[in-house]
C-alpha cells in the first residue's frame, strides 16, 4: 500500500516483483452475476480508497470492478489469483510456491472463501480474521487450509482458541508483539506473523525474536531484514 494503491492488482504484482512470496488481502462477499464473489478491499465502506459513499456489499461485483481505487479498479479474488498465476508463468515460477493470506471481512465470508479455495488448487492459502467466530465457521467447513488467528489486543486465552481452530499461526499487531509473547507462541508450536511494520529497526527487532513473517506496506524497505524469512505484503 505504500508503493501502489492497496488491495489492487498492480500492488500485488509490485510486491511479487520485489520478491515477496506471500500476499495479504482482505475480502468481502458481494453479489455476482452467477452467485457470490469475493471483493478485495480492506474497509467495509468505499469512501477512503475510492471517494465514493456506500458500503462494499451494497454494490455488485461488476460495479465494483468499474470503480477506481487509486489508479486501478477494485478486483475480485479470482482476478487476483489469475494475475498471480500469469505473473508466475511469465517468470517461470511454480504458483504453488506462492501464498495468499486471505483476511475475512464482514459476515458470511467463510463459506464463500471455503468454496473458492476448493476450486483454486494452484496457489497456497492461509485464512485469517479478527472475527474469530467467522474463523470458526471456516474451520468447520475446511479442515485443511491453514488458519492465522489475528489479534490487535493481547488475549491471555489465545492458546485455547489457536488449539480449537487448529491454527497454523498467531498473527499479532506490532504493538503487542513482545519477545515474551512471541516466545510463548513459538513454544506452543505456532508461527508468529506480525503486522504492520514499515520501519527497518522494528523489523530488525522482530527478526531477532524469530518471527516467521512480517506484514508491511513497504516491503522494499524490509526485504534485507526479511532475508531467510517470508516477506509479506
Amino acid at each position: 500500500a505504500g508503493l501502489v494503491a492497496e488491495n489492487t492488482i498492480p500492488s500485488f504484482i509490485a510486491a511479487l516483483d520485489l520478491g515477496c512470496q506471500t500476499l495479504e488481502l482482505d475480502v468481502h462477499r458481494v453479489n455476482g452475476s452467477a452467485g457470490f464473489r469475493l471483493a478485495v478491499i480492506h474497509d467495509d465502506e468505499l469512501i477512503r480508497t475510492t471517494g465514493i459513499a456506500g458500503r462494499v456489499n451494497d454494490y455488485s461485483a461488476d460495479t465494483l470492478n468499474q470503480i477506481d481505487a487509486g489508479g486501478a479498479s477494485i478486483p475480485m479474488l479470482d482476478q487476483v489469483c489469475d494475475a498471480v498465476r500469469t505473473w508466475a508463468g511469465v517468470h517461470r515460477i511454480d504458483p504453488a510456491s506462492l501464498c495468499i493470506n486471505i483476511e475475512l471481512k464482514g459476515r458470511n465470508t467463510a463459506p464463500t472463501v471455503h468454496e473458492f479455495i476448493q476450486n483454486e488448487p494452484s496457489i497456497k492459502f492461509i485464512v485469517s480474521s479478527f472475527d474469530h467466530q467467522e474463523l470458526s465457521k471456516f474451520r468447520d467447513l475446511n479442515k485443511f487450509t491453514r488458519i492465522g488467528v489475528l489479534y490487535h489486543r493481547w488475549h491471555n486465552d489465545w492458546q485455547a482458541l489457536a488449539e480449537r481452530l487448529q491454527a497454523y499461526s498467531v498473527n499479532l499487531s506490532v504493538r503487542i508483539a513482545t519477545a515474551k509473547r512471541v516466545h510463548a507462541i513459538q513454544q506452543a508450536g505456532y508461527e508468529v506473523w506480525v503486522y504492520t511494520v514499515n520501519d527497518r529497526k522494528k523489523a530488525e527487532r522482530l527478526a531477532e525474536m524469530g518471527v516467521s513473517a512480517i506484514f508491511s506496506d513497504r516491503p522494499d524497505l524490509l526485504l534485507e531484514q526479511a532475508s531467510g524469512r517470508r516477506p509479506s505484503h
